[in-house]
């Protein structure tokens, strides 16, 4: 993948906001079956920005290449009770394994071999 905007293919960013859309869409639907809640349709919009992206392609020093803010919306189609759906999302959140490895900054330790 590229930083071409027609590049066809998702960029590893991308696929981070894709992987975090998709554990907290899987994530309601387990919580709303728990509790006999029929979801009919579910969809999310996630968007994230770049603290700077310069970093990441050695242009820049300054910052850092990851996101620093990521904002979205769920689209829930439900015959359940507002305050139901919204409870479920508030549990949904608090459980995202990859929603706490994004707020709660795993300790990362990734090193290379020659081979």
């Amino acid at each position: 993948a590229s930083f071409d905007v027609k590049d066809d293919a998702p960029s590893a960013v991308e696929y981070l906001l894709g992987a975090l859309g998709s554990c907290l869409v899987m994530g309601l639907q387990i919580r709303a079956s728990r509790r006999n809640v029929e979801i009919e349709q579910v969809e999310i919009s996630l968007n994230g920005k770049i603290d700077n992206i310069f970093v990441f392609l050695g242009a820049e020093t300054e910052g850092h290449s990851g996101f620093k803010a990521i904002t979205g919306e769920a689209y829930a189609k439900s015959d359940a009770d507002p305050e139901i759906l919204e409870q479920l999302w508030s549990e949904t959140l608090a459980a995202s394994p990859v929603l706490n490895t994004l707020a709660h900054k795993a300790a990362v330790s990734i090193g290379i071999q020659a081979v």
